[in-house]
């Protein structure tokens, strides 16, 4: 799927040259996106297969209740939402929910570990867990992140920016319960995300998955683009 070539192409390239030094910052704040009122949504391409695509739609919400939220929707090439992170938008960026789809419906997970963006020198921890279509089977997502001590950085619309990298470890177990037995599929690679913008690169450790960040749309171009599909 190609996005409708109206809209801008924003061009990214990222250095193979990291800068090694110590972290100023502590935690991983500086380097999440750039959250704001109006969505945004973040276009990642395969470099293996140009004609695939998915999207991150990102956008804020604050109340009385909560406080000041961040949304992460994901989709697929097809438009279709798959997962919803509701982050909190203080310095630590836990998960406050996290929304997936079973085929059918929207499903709050069950969230027993809560940080998803990793400190420096910790490992951020997030797991849950959320039924199939199956009643008898239930899906846990265990996800574990640490960062890199060295820095990067691309060159996004003429502007460099600095980039960390954190190494993702990802495994989904589907259990059985009627017999206890579980399968298990893990995802090893490393994400890399750039100052004040967020994620920009993802890349596995077996090569089978290369997405880079090829553009942002506005919430408006988003509406054209899936009315259109």
């Amino acid at each position: 799927m190609r996005i409708i070539g109206m809209f801008t192409l924003l061009t990214l390239v990222i250095s193979c040259t990291p800068q090694k030094e110590d972290f100023e910052e502590s935690f991983f704040f500086p380097y999440f996106y750039a959250v704001q009122d109006e969505p945004l949504i973040y276009v990642y391409q395969d470099s293996l297969n140009p004609m695939f695509e998915v999207f991150e739609r990102v956008f804020t919400t604050e109340d009385t209740i909560n406080g000041k939220t961040v949304w992460l929707e994901r989709y697929n090439s097809a438009f279709r939402l798959l997962e919803t992170y509701q982050f909190s938008y203080d310095r630590d960026l836990k998960v406050n929910n996290h929304t997936v789809s079973n085929g059918k419906l929207y499903i709050s997970s069950e969230i027993r570990d809560s940080i998803f963006f990793p400190f420096f020198g910790d490992t951020a921890h997030f797991s849950s867990t959320f039924p199939s279509m199956t009643d008898s089977i239930v899906f846990h997502l265990d996800s574990k992140k640490s960062l890199q001590k060295e820095k990067g950085n691309f060159t996004w619309n003429d502007k460099r920016l600095e980039t960390v990298q954190v190494t993702d470890s990802i495994k989904y177990y589907a259990v059985d319960l009627r017999n206890k037995k579980e399968k298990v599929t893990e995802t090893i690679g490393v994400t890399t995300y750039a100052k004040g913008m967020g994620k920009v690169h993802v890349k596995s450790a077996n090569g089978k998955v290369n997405l880079r960040l090829t553009r942002i749309l506005t919430e408006e171009e988003w509406k054209f683009i899936i009315t259109k599909e």
